[in-house]
């Protein structure tokens, strides 16, 4: 056997020993059952629907106040409410309207004068999250293009959460706040 031969059997026993303890380290270190691998995802349950309360006026059967789900349209409360009288004006009432919690909606009677009939009122107050593009305008200085922003933005962001939030519209900054605040209300 020559220097080389030597030398590569050498290399070749350090390789295999090497492995070997490689092996056993691997051997010691590993757990002797696999790990428990939880494979069932826990049910969830569903959130329950959120209920709202609206307040319902005027040319229905059953005026009052009524518990619906979020998400529930005007019509639905009209229905619960045994439908429209026969004096009701309902040409302007969007019966498709999404309701919110604390509306009060008044259905108006033929020939009665009304600032915007489908919109809900408060107190006099122009609901901003409800209220057509007609009333809108009937604030001051809001005009046409303005009263379409508002619109806009309710249908981007929801619902504005409080009327200062009204000042996030372009258009609309501290001054013109101050001269709608006291006439808009967001129930």
């Amino acid at each position: 056997m020559n220097l080389t031969t030597r030398n590569i059997l050498i290399i070749v026993g350090i390789l295999l020993l090497l492995s070997g303890v490689g092996g056993l380290g691997y051997y010691l270190l590993t757990p002797s059952e696999p790990p428990e691998i939880i494979s069932e995802i826990p049910p969830t349950t569903p959130a329950e629907p959120v209920e709202i309360v609206v307040s319902l006026a005027g040319a229905v059967n059953n005026p009052g106040v009524y518990t619906l789900k979020a998400g529930d349209r005007l019509y639905q409360v009209i229905e619960l409410a045994g439908g429209f009288t026969e004096e009701a004006a309902t040409e302007n009432v969007n019966l498709a309207r999404l309701l919110i919690d604390e509306d009060h909606i008044y259905i108006p009677k033929k020939g009665e004068v009304t600032d915007n009939p489908s919109s809900p009122t408060t107190g006099g107050k122009i609901n901003i999250n409800t209220a057509t593009q007609v009333s809108l305008e009937t604030l001051p200085g809001i005009g046409p293009a303005l009263a379409s922003r508002i619109i806009s933005y309710r249908q981007t962001n929801g619902p504005f959460k409080t009327i200062e939030e009204i000042k996030e519209v372009s258009g609309i900054g501290d001054k013109r706040f101050e001269d709608i605040k006291d006439l808009i209300t967001v129930r």
